[in-house]
């Protein structure tokens, strides 16, 4: 259904944490991660998967890649996620540059749009 985001299941916590962690190791894509299972989210997943595509490179390649943590509140992705939302709080966007660190947050109080999430890739870029 999605061409650039990895969905992580609700229901089998151990593989959603080694997904998490290996995307967030590949130093080769920026990485935006959503939060959550509500309208907003799913909102928020159609665009970022199709803003994605930007990223694509001539020879195949995606450097901008989406991850659904439809449960953030899972017991084994906090220690993942604690250290990219350090002192954030109702976040429902982060996107991290190549470097792993967190260059975008989107608050579940901000407006969600096609172009803020645009804006939230770009700062990805950013060293």
């Amino acid at each position: 259904m999605y061409r650039n985001t990895l969905v992580l299941p609700e229901g089998d916590p151990q593989w959603s944490a080694d997904s998490l962690r290996a995307a967030i190791e590949n130093l080769t894509v920026i990485l935006m991660l959503v939060f959550g299972v509500d309208t907003r989210a799913q909102q928020a997943i159609r665009w970022a998967d199709m803003l994605a595509e930007r990223g694509r490179l001539p020879n195949g390649q995606n450097m901008r890649h989406v991850v659904w943590v439809r449960n953030p509140g899972e017991k084994l992705l906090q220690p993942i996620l604690t250290p990219i939302l350090s002192n954030q709080s109702d976040v429902s966007v982060v996107v991290l540059n190549f470097h792993d660190q967190p260059r975008a947050y989107i608050k579940v109080s901000d407006p969600l749009t096609p172009i803020a999430l645009e804006a939230a890739f770009l700062d990805g870029q950013k060293p």
